[in-house]
């Protein structure tokens, strides 16, 4: 069997990590595609994105295919995946995908009200926050004051720099802290849908 992905471009640097272990567990191919990071503060984008992503895919008939976007990315995601005939993750968003309950509880019993970046997040939140929400410096603090932290989720695969910390913090004016995460969660989300995915040939 051959899997074919599409995939939020947030997730590019994990899955490529997780590819090679991924389609030795599962026994089969996988095809993966990414959609550019950042559409889904604009809805009709993101959908246009997806559309254009499963156009790009010349995917063939006996592919399964799994759009790599959680339930709460597009309030029609049920729909989109419908229509292509894709299944998607059951998280409800990228932080979901890739922290587990447990990680998470940790994380807020150490620090309180916490707002999730991940990696990608971080790389890309001028993209995301300013260009695709139109926030300037003080809609960035109006709407982050309710946080005690904003916590950057580090699963050590992309570099995260003082510089792109303090940026952002400048940004918000809410301290900014690094967890390190590992990925064994993300990809037993990832196993799981596969493995369904597979068992439903023939």
């Amino acid at each position: 069997m051959t899997l074919s992905v599409l995939s939020c471009g947030i997730f590019r640097p994990e899955i490529e990590r997780l590819m090679p272990d991924i389609m030795r567990e599962i026994h089969s191919e996988l095809r993966v595609s990414f959609v550019p990071p950042a559409l889904h503060v604009d809805y009709r984008k993101l959908a246009d994105g997806i559309a254009e992503g499963f156009r790009r895919m010349n995917r063939r008939n006996e592919e399964k295919v799994l759009l790599l976007y959680g339930s709460m990315c597009h309030p029609k995601l049920p729909d989109i995946a419908e229509d292509a005939a894709a299944a998607y993750i059951k998280p409800g968003n990228c932080i979901d995908a890739v922290l587990s309950k447990q990680r998470k509880d940790e994380i807020e019993a150490k620090y309180g009200r916490v707002f999730y970046l991940t990696a990608g997040w971080l790389k890309y939140w001028r993209d995301i926050f300013q260009g695709g929400m139109g926030w300037d410096s003080v809609d960035a603090r109006t709407n982050m004051g309710f946080y005690d932290q904003i916590i950057v989720l580090d699963s050590g695969i992309t570099r995260i720099t003082d510089e792109d910390v303090i940026e952002f913090f400048e940004f918000t004016q809410v301290p900014v802290d690094v967890e390190p995460i590992t990925l064994d969660y993300f990809k037993s989300v990832l196993l799981d849908i596969c493995l369904e995915l597979k068992n439903q040939e023939g």
